[in-house]
């Protein structure tokens, strides 16, 4: 069991591909697959697809970080082990452990995310209605064990530490604490170790009660089984889950939240002496508040992929910025419901001169360049890049349906960060973007303040550090990024 959170991509990683939103969202008639709702609030998504005498099975819930408040922070993670430590059905986890292995399960997990949990695994098909049955006590039934909650503490707290110690998850500390001051715990599903140390079963009843219903939940099934079957089989085991109160929708929070554009630079150990990354950040597209924009988003993410296009022809020939090819440029855009952060972003590759001097040119040239021709895109995409982005997204249509697990967890995915109807009508949205619409995108978001910061060696760091200093450069290792330690 883990808690995910976004990381620092890693240099190797940037070598090689764009981090860019998903593309390939259902249609609201793919082969096979349907969504139906039952009387109590419970969404069932069933993918049919008979290659392979296998099911998955999801169950997720609207939650994690998200719905967490300082008083609580860390609970839904803490709750996400207590489930596989038995429940009405299994008396302890080593009777969970057996009955997963029973079923011929080779891989199992459940993850708490910065907004939902969930829990899932791969069945042999004849094992669908144990699988069915085994979740729903898991996730309704769980014993709560007081004694196991005490095993379990111990186990979040180290993991807590350890994300402490790591270079990316400080990283991404340091952006909530800029981008959502006030909610920096709404972007960690880890938590506060304080709040782990003094958390009761009560206080697990209580979140169960409120975020552990049928209306706040959704199961994703498929591979060799019929929507009749499954429907079948999750009246009978979850039918009778009783409803809970609707959750209230939460303000969003500030898109805006940088009183200035603001520069600064981190140590990093995992990058190279020959090596700096450059990362411009703005508060991103919420699908929950903004949808038409993020279909915007996700066009110009596809379209700036091109490596034939205004973009890249922009940053690799210009030979102030040292980029050695597209594949050490992007932009990237993590899609979210209600707390996502855009970045433009490249490698530059020494040896450096003037090291806070490029960087402060790459910005200039960001904020002058790149983002005025979006905003007025005098042919700064073409025809070709918009119908391009169109035959991308059927190809991942066709590629998403032949893989169960991938399509499913899209649909998850997109299930808790926009709904149901987005991701039904996602890909129909997205293939009527046009110009005028990437305008109102990009003036509404970026012309809002950014923040600009360095990645380099500490070694690199030392080198240029007074430069850094009189550029107006902050250490980002000297700010106050771990929210609980305030």
């Amino acid at each position: 069991m883990k808690f995910n959170v976004m990381k620092i991509k890693n240099i190797i990683c940037l070598a090689a591909i764009f981090s860019v939103s998903f593309l390939g969202a259902a249609k609201n008639k793919v082969k096979g697959f349907s969504h139906s709702v039952l009387e109590n609030g419970l969404e069932v998504f069933v993918m049919e697809n008979h290659n392979a005498p296998l099911v998955y099975i999801e169950i997720a819930v609207k939650a994690g970080a998200v719905r967490q408040n300082p008083e609580n922070a860390g609970l839904f993670h803490l709750y996400e082990h207590m489930m596989f430590q038995g429940n009405s059905l299994y008396e302890n986890s080593s009777a969970v452990t057996k009955a997963i292995n029973d079923m011929g399960v080779d891989n199992y997990n459940g993850t708490t995310n910065v907004e939902w949990v969930n829990y899932f695994f791969t069945v042999p098909v004849g094992q669908l209605e144990k699988g069915l049955e085994f979740w729903s006590r898991a996730i309704r039934e769980p014993l709560l064990n007081p004694e196991e909650l005490e095993n379990q503490k111990k186990v979040v707290l180290n993991e807590i530490e350890t994300e402490k110690k790591d270079e990316g998850h400080l990283f991404m500390n340091f952006l909530n604490t800029k981008f959502f001051p006030g909610n920096e715990f709404k972007r960690n599903p880890g938590g506060s170790p304080e709040v782990i140390r003094n958390c009761t079963v009560e206080q697990l009843k209580l979140m169960q009660q409120e975020f552990y219903v049928p209306n706040n939940a959704a199961l994703f099934i498929g591979g060799d089984v019929s929507k009749k079957q499954v429907i079948k089989l999750v009246k009978k085991y979850y039918g009778d889950w009783k409803r809970g109160k609707d959750i209230a929708v939460q303000n969003q929070m500030n898109i805006n939240p940088l009183a200035q554009d603001e520069f600064y630079v981190m140590p990093y150990s995992k990058i190279s002496e020959q090596m700096a990354e450059i990362e411009i950040y703005w508060r991103g597209v919420d699908l929950k508040f903004d949808a038409q924009s993020s279909y915007s988003i996700d066009a110009v993410c596809s379209m700036l992929r091109n490596p034939e296009g205004n973009f890249c022809r922009d940053y690799i020939e210009n030979e102030n910025f040292n980029i050695p090819s597209e594949n050490y440029l992007w932009f990237s855009y993590p899609s979210s419901g209600e707390c996502a952060l855009m970045n433009l972003g490249a490698v530059t590759v020494g040896p450096f001169v003037d090291l806070p001097g490029l960087v402060k040119r790459f910005y200039s040239f960001t904020r002058s360049r790149t983002i005025q021709e979006i905003k007025q895109n005098n042919m700064y995409f073409t025809e070709d890049e918009f119908l391009q982005t169109k035959r991308s997204l059927e190809t991942d249509n066709i590629w998403q349906t032949d893989n169960v697990k991938s399509f499913l967890t899209s649909a998850r995915f997109f299930w808790i960060t926009g709904g149901s109807d987005y991701y039904l009508n996602y890909a129909d949205n997205v293939e009527k973007v046009n110009v005028s619409d990437v305008q109102k995108f990009a003036g509404k978001y970026f012309d809002n303040n950014c923040l600009t910061v360095v990645l380099v060696n500490p070694k690199v760091y030392e080198l240029f550090k007074s430069g850094f200093e009189s550029n107006g450069f902050k250490n980002v290792l000297d700010e106050k990024i771990i929210w609980w330690e305030k």
